[in-house]
């Protein structure tokens, strides 16, 4: 349990380093809000389980509702509001920033079923008009990072939650493969300017030794 909170707030403390906008500025005060209400319900879970009384009152403030009865919902209702909001970025560390805000949304998700804090018909209720959007972002999160247990994690809660939908999980799978190919072309087309770039030096540096043993060749 904790290293699995760690890892999550690894990504959000990455992101407060990058010097964030005023408006990613507030993705991530949502998505702190959220951290500190899941850790928070894990440590609920925690003294259950010893057999100790969790404060109240503590929930209640954190999330202003005194029943209790939709604190994995309203979690996951923000979650869902900082994967959406993720996908805006025009420059490279406003992309950086929102891609580790995403990344740390998913891993908060992943936290938030494993821990049963929300169960899967929450999750299919909470995204029931941002499905594809939601089954995308899963898909494009394990696709960057194929290895990562987070990633298939985040990729398997989305094929449960949506497993009524396998349309939606089709179309998010072929959106994956063409953003693959359109990785690769990208790739390929900077493989090539980086060697037409070699080549391009290579060519200045023969002007030049021409030019010096031109004129050594003179002054002789």
């Amino acid at each position: 349990m904790v290293q699995d909170f760690y890892d999550v707030e690894q990504s959000y403390r990455e992101a407060r380093a990058r010097k964030p906008n005023q408006k990613q500025q507030k993705i991530l005060n949502l998505l702190e809000e959220q951290l500190r209400r899941i850790q928070s319900l894990l440590l609920e879970q925690k003294y259950h389980i010893h057999g100790y009384q969790f404060p109240k009152g503590l929930l209640v403030k954190l999330f202003r509702n005194p029943s209790g009865e939709n604190y994995g919902k309203d979690i996951l209702s923000a979650l869902k509001d900082i994967l959406l909001a993720s996908t805006h970025g025009d420059k490279n560390d406003s992309l950086r920033v929102m891609n580790l805000c995403r990344k740390s949304a998913f891993l908060a998700i992943n936290l938030v079923m494993e821990y049963a804090i929300a169960s899967y018909d929450d999750l299919r209720l909470i995204f029931k008009d941002d499905k594809l959007a939601y089954a995308t972002l899963a898909y494009r999160f394990l696709f960057f990072d194929p290895q990562s247990t987070a990633s298939q994690l985040a990729w398997k809660n989305a094929q449960i939650a949506l497993l009524n939908d396998r349309k939606i999980l089709l179309k998010a799978r072929i959106r994956g493969r063409k953003l693959q190919a359109a990785v690769k072309k990208m790739k390929q087309l900077r493989e090539i300017r980086e060697k037409q770039k070699m080549i391009e030096e290579e060519r200045r540096e023969k002007r030049l030794i021409n030019g010096v043993q031109r004129m050594l060749s003179n002054s002789g």
